[in-house]
């Protein structure tokens, strides 16, 4: 008992540290997927992917996916999903080498596809359907019955490939080998049926293509969508297929001396655990995972987690960046501490548009919260479009549903929310939603719908990517009350350092009420005052503090030094003088 132990903590032990993996370090890796698909309860939805080779493990796969919108959750299907490959691997093994010294060896294929599932575009039906592959291959060699187990070896080709696509390839090169390598498995009758195997893998893609015309060869070879975009070949993926086939005849053929059973078994062990770790190390991308936690606490408008992100690491990618300055925003601290972070430019507070499907969706939350709404409904409506396997997606249809509220578009606004009551996670959400979108009294209550209903634009007008901070002041002069658009047209200025508009706009900022003058406006307002006007300092407006003055005028002091760079960085480094002086 103590000697066969490990077959039952090592995969227990395996599945907590995927799980804890996926839970604690790259959670939102997870909830990225779940964003950018759709998973509906309707039969139509079933019978679309039951259309196409290997749609059931799309099927499945999306199935999955949509409990990523809670990690733990997701890293459960994932960790029992690679433990389970794992075991079946295992059976395989045994089918060909009954030594349990072999058994770390089987761990292989779950680790390599574990890295690939580091990777946020591979997608979790090609696991589903490495599954597929191993339960069938399972059930092969399961049956003792020589009569039943050809009949299986047949009627399995044509589900198999239904099922799982391509898969069905390595199913007939297990066989293939089987015939090779394993004694018992050579008979005549196998022969022929593997000869069967082979023709009908080979002739089904091509009848599914005539049946499927709309459809491309290559998709009806492949079947399953392993990678986000569809145009790229899964080759590493195809990889972990050939080992998960060929591992046991690999064992079969290993020429090692039988060792000691505890020494030999100790370090396979020692052997795949470090190369383990080094292989998810290298395939892990944690600057991803760091710009992917900043959108999703913005999408959550969880303000105070995304500031505190920034204090404990400071973000250096437009993307997380512009992330942060909404936080400020939100919480009223733009103006006062966006120079205390990293500051790249205009690019982080108001990125270009790009097509593609993760940047517009990022810049619209930005303009949705700023009160741009018909902005962010494009933004959104592009991302939507631009997704590359051709879905839609339950963010861009919960915020087209909610901008199309807030412009009082009721037929639009039902539909996207009809669409979103066949869901499991956005069901209540949208359900409660469509009961009060009639009343007014109670959605202009809503602290977030409501206060765009009162401050976005009412009228039309041309908005325009070049323009920036002209579309800021168009907002802000709808409605002077709106401290987020002022301090972001402020933002926008300073940032592109500007300072001639700047001061042409610090007048407006008695309407906000500040009780005491932002630090970055008044130290803008001095370092132009100082380049422009020929007046003492002490005839500065009151606003401005006499420690700015004399902190800048040390600055100023020091500009001249060969290294101010790194001589004012230490003192200076959190103050716009810096940033306008030294950051391009």
């Amino acid at each position: 008992m103590k000697k066969f132990s490990h077959h039952i903590i090592s995969p227990f032990a395996f599945g907590t540290i995927v799980y804890l993996f996926f839970t604690l370090l790259y959670p939102y890796h997870l909830h990225y997927q779940e964003q950018y698909q759709l998973f509906l309860f309707t039969g139509d939805y079933f019978q679309s992917y039951l259309n196409i080779p290997g749609g059931m493990s799309d099927y499945i796969g999306n199935f999955l996916t949509q409990f990523y919108f809670y990690p733990s959750v997701g890293a459960i299907f994932i960790a029992f999903l690679l433990v389970l490959i794992q075991q079946l691997t295992w059976k395989t093994v045994k089918n060909t080498e009954k030594s349990s010294v072999y058994f770390p060896l089987t761990f292989i294929p779950s680790i390599l596809y574990w890295a690939l599932l580091c990777d946020e575009n591979y997608l979790p039906g090609g696991l589903i359907s490495l599954v597929f592959l191993m339960v069938f291959i399972s059930i092969r060699i399961t049956i003792k019955s020589e009569n039943l187990k050809s009949i299986f070896a047949v009627l399995s080709i044509p589900v198999l490939y239904w099922i799982a696509g391509g898969a069905v390839v390595f199913y007939v090169l297990y066989s293939v080998l089987a015939i090779l390598f394993i004694r018992k498995e050579r008979t005549a009758r196998n022969t022929i049926i593997t000869f069967i195997q082979v023709g009908l893998a080979i002739s089904l893609p091509f009848i599914a293509k005539a049946i499927l015309i709309q459809h491309p060869i290559i998709k009806m070879w492949i079947g399953v969508n392993f990678y986000s975009f569809p145009n790229t070949f899964p080759f590493y993926a195809g990889g972990v297929f050939l080992l998960s086939v060929l591992l046991p005849f690999f064992i079969k053929s290993l020429m090692i001396i039988r060792f000691h059973f505890k020494w030999a078994i100790t370090v396979l062990y020692v052997v795949i655990i470090i190369a383990g770790f080094v292989t998810i190390k290298t395939s892990s991308v944690f600057d991803k995972e760091e710009v992917m936690a900043y959108d999703f606490h913005t999408r959550m408008r969880q303000w105070d987690k995304v500031i505190a992100m920034a204090d404990k690491k400071s973000p250096s990618s437009p993307l997380s960046v512009s992330c942060l300055n909404l936080a400020l925003a939100k919480k009223g601290m733009l103006a006062e501490h966006m120079f205390e972070y990293y500051q790249n430019g205009t690019g982080g507070l108001l990125p270009d548009f790009k097509k593609d499907f993760t940047i517009p969706m990022v810049t619209g939350e930005i303009y949705y919260q700023l009160g741009f709404i018909n902005t962010a409904q494009r933004y959104t409506f592009e991302a939507m479009e631009a997704l590359p396997l051709y879905q839609k997606s339950a963010r861009t249809m919960k915020r087209l549903a909610e901008t199309n509220l807030i412009n009082g578009n009721r037929a639009l606004t039902l539909k996207y929310l009809k669409i979103l009551q066949k869901t499991l996670f956005y069901s209540k959400w949208a359900t409660a939603l469509s009961k009060v979108i009639d009343d007014q009294e109670i959605l202009l209550q809503h602290p977030e719908y409501g206060w765009l209903m009162t401050h976005k634009i009412q009228n039309d007008f041309f908005f325009s990517e070049g323009e920036k901070d002209m579309m800021l002041g168009q907002l802000f002069t709808a409605n002077n009350k709106n401290r987020t658009a002022y301090e972001y047209l402020m933002a926008y200025c300073l940032l592109n350092k500007d300072l001639n508009h700047f001061m042409q706009y610090l007048s407006l900022a008695q309407t906000i009420g500040y009780k005491q003058m932002p630090i970055s406006f008044q130290e803008a307002f001095i370092y132009s005052w100082k380049m422009t006007s020929q007046k003492a300092p002490k005839s500065m407006p009151s606003f401005i503090s006499n420690e700015k003055i004399q902190s800048a005028n040390a600055f100023l002091s020091k500009m001249n030094l060969p290294n101010a760079s790194e001589v004012l960085k230490k003192d200076y480094g959190k103050t716009y003088w810096y940033y306008l002086q030294f950051r391009n």
